[in-house]
């Protein structure tokens, strides 16, 4: 796909009118391209901010599992366009002294914001956690496993996330329960950044894909998991399933 580049004016206004463009290159795409894009809430996609911002089109967002908010809304609008929401687009507001955001408003005019429903703004939360049941795991100093109120009811699946733990990385794996009010929480042992932040942040990831695994093995768990996560677990235990935690491995590794 060729690229372009154009010059936005700086101002809400001007941000909104240049992401209905991109809105309206996703219906395109969506009507071309042979794919039957599921909603954007069920197909794994995750918030991710871009330390360069790239506006990207549905099609790489899919494909990818990612997006900012302007790649979420832009995306979210064009699916409920093509669903016969005609009066969907997208919002813009400034979120700081230098910075906007882009949310969906709907036909009716209700607000919904893709990227605080896909993990935006998580990270904060789960480290401050209040933690029932806390407790920590034998032989790994730093960790611990606890049930506590979930952060994001909204998303179904298991969830990861890294962020900075003293001099290092920990990972928190988020495991939601059927309930649709409580998680499961586990924090890993934090990874040292002595041997530089990529190597942390890989090391990290593989340290939370496993100990997830290692949790989903408790049948009194599994038993707690909505279906989504349930499938999940499943998939982890099987064979098949060892093989594409080493690929998710890997995986985490390209993206750092």
């Amino acid at each position: 796909m060729a690229q372009a580049r154009i010059n936005i004016p700086v101002s809400a206004a001007g941000y909104a009118a240049a992401i209905e463009g991109l809105s309206n290159l996703n219906q395109h795409l969506i009507r071309s391209g042979g794919f039957d894009y599921p909603s954007i809430y069920r197909a794994g996609i995750r918030y991710r901010r871009e330390p360069k911002d790239v506006w990207r089109p549905i099609s790489e967002v899919y494909k990818s599992g990612w997006g900012d908010c302007e790649d979420l809304a832009a995306a979210r609008v064009a699916w409920l366009r093509e669903r016969g929401e005609a009066g969907a687009r997208v919002g813009v507001y400034q979120s700081g002294p230098k910075r906007y955001h882009a949310i969906v408003i709907r036909g009716d005019g209700s607000r919904e914001d893709p990227s605080k429903a896909l993990g935006m703004n998580t990270k904060p939360k789960r480290i401050r956690l209040r933690r029932r049941n806390c407790r920590p795991i034998p032989g790994r100093p730093g960790s611990w496993v606890a049930v506590g109120d979930d952060t994001a009811p909204q998303v179904k699946s298991i969830t990861f996330d890294l962020y900075r733990s003293g001099k290092g990385y920990s990972g928190i794996v988020r495991m939601p329960l059927a309930d649709g009010k409580s998680a499961i929480f586990a924090k890993t042992t934090p990874t040292s950044e002595a041997k530089g932040a990529q190597v942390a942040k890989q090391t990290t990831a593989a340290k939370s894909i496993r100990l997830a695994a290692k949790i989903a093995t408790n049948p009194a768990v599994q038993a707690l998991l909505p279906p989504q996560a349930a499938l999940a677990v499943k998939a982890l235990k099987s064979p098949l399933g060892k093989l594409a935690t080493k690929g998710t491995v890997a995986a985490f590794k390209k993206l750092f």
